[in-house]
């Protein structure tokens, strides 16, 4: 599963509500203003998009 997030702001250690061990190509990541970052979710299958959401720190 492919996931791409984007923030207006800067944004730090943004990452995912993901309940369970999954392996992720990135699992905490810093984003600039206007930056989009695509995250691959290994085994994924079961997870339903609709009940993702990023998480960061805005200072």
């Amino acid at each position: 599963m492919l996931v791409t997030v984007t923030s207006s702001v800067f944004t730090h250690a943004v990452h995912f509500n993901i309940p369970g061990d999954y392996r992720m190509s990135d699992h905490y990541f810093d984003l600039l203003p206007g930056e989009r970052r695509t995250v691959r979710i290994y085994d994924g299958s079961n997870i339903a998009p609709d009940s993702l959401s990023a998480t960061g720190v805005v200072p």
